[in-house]
């Protein structure tokens, strides 16, 4: 590909050229044209004086036999020749004269021919003539002749050509000239541009640095200060970029936490120091790291999870992030060696259990005493009421005792569930029968809206209605009297939708992520009244979740409380024996 330079010179020769040429070409015809021009007039003139002076005077000496003999007359002008001939064409010597201005004499008209070229046997040049014939009548006689008239040229047309000659040379020093000028011209334009390509270069390189002249103020002037900036600030924003990715990448190096990070083609960028050594692993690909931490790239659900590698337990949560685009374009895996933590939770879960089993007996002994002595007749009214108020509290140490075992059953995979084919909307109807007694003593009612006759579903019915009925109860529990708890069952295509809404005090909006951890009380002062202990809906939870349902809360403080629990048409059955 030719350089801009060779085609702004090409087009600047050629614009030149064609003007030269046509400026040429426009001189040389008018300088022809107006020398025919001219002769043109000079023979018409001279033909009307000849006419006028000659023939008609003296025509009458020159008739012999009834012919006319015509004698030539001398030379007027240099170069120029008359002819008189008759209305045939025929001069005074018996010749013909043919040429195309005689035959237009001979049919009436006036001819003229300019730069006739006559030629010899060799076809070799012999002069160059212009021509002029005109038709005249003789008065005295009535005869037609022809006035012929030639004019030699061969001076003018040399001096035509040696125009052309000059004219050609011009051409040639404009050429030469344009060549020069057109360069110069050009270099002035391609020399920054060519700067800049150069600059482009090194800058490509990672020569940010490197600074172009400014040798004008025109445009290229203003680009080149511009391309100056722009690599001014290119230098400053990798510079920056460097240090915020130094900075990131000791901070990452130091953190405790692993980090692995693959690109879009599922290729390694980038792992810290804490992610080889709670791997084990001195080389770490895709398919070993998924595979190692259980991961299901395809799976929601397994993205945050604590698995064991070894001896240690590593809480590792899988994530994606897009382009600009909204593209995938890459994972990142961030892990968290929970080791102490986890077998802390385990030492505490094995102690609560410890604890609870230890605990039935000697509150089954102290619960018989206490009923023991208030069946004895004779004792006073105060130590009945110390005695009432140990049967309850026993009561609730129990009811405290059986929840913590239920829930160590949960951790260690030792509850028993009997999953068989139940009908939810049966259960549902069963636990609203066995929480109607409790919501008439706070003058409450329980109205249950279904809108379908059946729910077939897979599970345990009495851990259902257990769910169903510890709900049930809290709505009770949290609302005031003279209220309504409102359950709603339906079906959709994904599933079974159960809504327990109340008008109770509510739950802020900040305690709603927490209401299923374990002794989390939203109001500890009103939930110790009310005997509340805080594991009711960590144990509703665990049930669901065996039963492959969801449960979700909405709720706002001061007007009530709305739990949904979904169950899909299809579900896993989850058993577990002791």
């Amino acid at each position: 590909m030719k350089s801009i330079k060779f085609k702004l010179v090409l087009m600047f020769l050629t614009l030149v050229l064609f003007v030269m040429i046509s400026s040429g070409v426009f001189i040389r015809i008018s300088i022809q044209n107006s020398e025919a021009s001219r002769i043109y007039e000079e023979m018409s003139n001279l033909a009307i004086g000849i006419e006028q002076e000659i023939i008609q005077t003296y025509i009458d000496h020159y008739t012999i036999a009834g012919e006319i003999a015509l004698q030539p007359f001398d030379i007027l002008q240099p170069g120029m020749q008359v002819e008189i001939l008759n209305e045939n064409g025929q001069g005074a010597n018996g010749d013909f004269f043919v040429s195309s201005v005689i035959i237009s004499a001979m049919a009436g008209n006036v001819g003229f021919n300019a730069w006739e070229r006559a030629q010899g046997h060799d076809d070799a040049l012999i002069a160059i003539w212009m021509s002029y014939a005109v038709p005249i009548t003789v008065q005295a006689t009535g005869e037609n002749l022809i006035l012929y008239l030639r004019q030699n040229v061969n001076s003018l047309h040399e001096s035509l050509e040696n125009t052309t000659i000059t004219l050609a040379f011009s051409v040639a020093l404009a050429m030469a000239l344009a060549t020069v000028v057109g360069t110069f011209f050009a270099s002035t334009l391609t020399e920054p541009i060519s700067a800049l390509t150069k600059s482009s270069k090194e800058m490509a390189k990672g020569n940010l640095g490197h600074s172009i002249p400014v040798f004008s103020n025109d445009e290229i002037g203003q680009l080149t200060e511009s391309f100056n900036h722009m690599g001014k600030s290119l230098l400053h924003t990798l510079e920056s970029m460097n240090s915020d990715k130094t900075r990131m990448e000791i901070i990452i190096h130091s953190m405790t936490d692993g980090i692995i990070a693959f690109d879009k083609e599922k290729e390694i960028i980038h792992a810290n120091q804490a992610a080889m050594e709670m791997t084990h692993a001195t080389k770490i690909t895709y398919k070993d790291i998924l595979e190692l931490l259980e991961i299901d790239d395809t799976d929601d659900a397994s993205k945050d999870k604590v698995v064991e590698i070894d001896d240690k337990f590593i809480r590792r949560e899988f994530t994606t992030y897009d382009n600009i685009h909204g593209e995938k374009d890459g994972t990142v895996i961030v892990m968290q060696d929970v080791t102490k933590q986890t077998k802390l939770d385990n030492m505490r879960k094995e102690f609560v259990a410890n604890v609870s089993h230890e605990i039935r007996t000697p509150l089954t002994v102290i619960k018989t005493y206490a009923e023991t002595l208030l069946d004895e007749e004779g004792i006073d009214d105060m130590a009945r009421n110390f005695l009432n108020t140990i049967n309850l509290e026993v009561d609730r140490m129990t009811l405290l005792a059986a929840d913590l075992l239920e829930l160590s059953h949960f951790d260690n995979k030792q509850l028993k569930i009997q999953n068989s084919q139940q009908d939810i909307l049966k259960i549902l109807h069963n636990s609203v029968k066995q929480t109607t007694i409790v919501a008439a003593k706070k003058n409450q009612t329980i109205q249950l809206f279904t809108e379908t006759t059946a729910m077939p579903y897979y599970c345990d019915g009495g851990r259902i209605n257990q769910v169903f009925v510890n709900i049930i109860s809290n709505g009770i529990k949290y609302s005031p009297e003279n209220t309504q708890i409102k359950i709603t069952a339906s079906q959709t295509d994904v599933g079974y939708t159960i809504s327990i809404a109340d008008n109770g005090i509510g739950i802020p909006t900040q305690d709603i992520e927490h209401i299923f951890e374990r002794f989390y009380r939203v109001d500890k002062a009103r939930s110790r009244a009310m005997g509340g202990i805080g594991l009711g809906l960590s144990i509703v939870k665990e049930i669901l979740d065996l039963a492959g349902a969801d449960i979700n809360i909405k709720s706002r403080q001061g007007e009530g409380t709305e739990v949904i629990i979904t169950f899909p048409i299809i579900a896993k059955a989850n058993v577990f024996s002791i």
